[in-house]
């Protein structure tokens, strides 16, 4: 639940704050590096997934 939430909120504010401080994607490697960024759906099963693993 922790991992959704992190998602939810702090990529929009991380990314939000990458492009004030003057980040943008002028080629094609910055730009997919912003989308890998922005799509970490990943984590909540990832997280979930060492949760049982490792308990």
């Amino acid at each position: 639940m922790l991992a959704s939430l992190f998602v939810i909120i702090i990529v929009p504010i991380g990314l939000l704050g990458v492009r004030v401080m003057g980040f943008s994607p002028t080629t094609q490697t910055y730009t997919a590096l912003e989308t890998i960024a922005a799509n970490l759906c990943w984590i909540p099963p990832l997280v979930g997934w060492l949760n049982e693993k490792y308990r």
